[in-house]
């Protein structure tokens, strides 16, 4: 009797350390496919961000300045869901700080569209107001002075604002980015300090 309940033991034991060591490997691979996912959101995320942060030394266009930023708001959106949709039962500390990372870089992104939008307007109706100033009949437009001046003024203003989320948003992601580099190392994963990389090309400052 006691032998057999000797066995019985012995198989229990052993398919306990089974179960246990069947469940240790499927939640490693688990953490493995994450990691891998990761790691490639966070490559086509730079990739994204990159070209945003260049744009002050980019010759390029108002109309591709808005193309890029639309664009690149689209595609960290579904960077995002996907994210949202890896293991969500399963909690991890780089999947939850890398989606808090690209919502925020989504709203600079919007703010650099909204600051060239905004300059854009503003230095066409600086020209249309030189112009008109410089006209043989530049006494007709008193009227009309006044109000491209009040144009010129709002859009200036706008485009102070959006400036300065844009400045408020990037500090953020500095402190950010530099939290996240050091998990990412923790975890042995490649991650470039974009926001430090392009800072003074943005003009941020401390």
């Amino acid at each position: 009797m006691k032998k057999n309940i000797i066995i019985l033991i012995s198989i229990l034991g052993i398919a306990i350390t089974g179960v246990c060591a069947a469940y240790y490997i499927k939640n490693r691979i688990r953490l493995s496919e994450i990691k891998e996912k990761l790691s490639e959101t966070i490559g086509k995320d730079q990739g994204l961000t990159e070209i945003i942060l260049k744009i002050p030394q980019s010759d390029i266009t108002y109309g591709e300045v808005f193309d890029l930023c639309s664009k690149s708001v689209d595609e960290r959106n579904k960077l995002i869901v996907e994210l949202r949709g890896l293991y969500p039962n399963m909690e991890n500390v780089i999947k939850d700080s890398l989606i808090d990372f690209l919502s925020i870089e989504n709203d600079l992104v919007r703010d650099q569209s909204q600051c060239s939008r905004r300059y854009m307007e503003y230095s066409s109706e600086k020209k249309r107001f030189n112009t008109l100033r410089q006209s043989e009949y530049s006494d007709y437009y008193s009227s009309t002075f006044s109000e491209i001046r009040k144009e010129m003024e709002e859009n200036l203003q706008k485009y102070m604002e959006s400036r300065k989320s844009f400045e408020e948003n990037y500090r953020s992601l500095l402190i950010k980015e530099a939290s996240l580099n050091k998990i990412m190392k923790n975890n042995d994963m490649r991650f470039m300090l974009m926001f430090v990389k392009y800072k003074e090309l943005n003009n941020i400052t401390p």
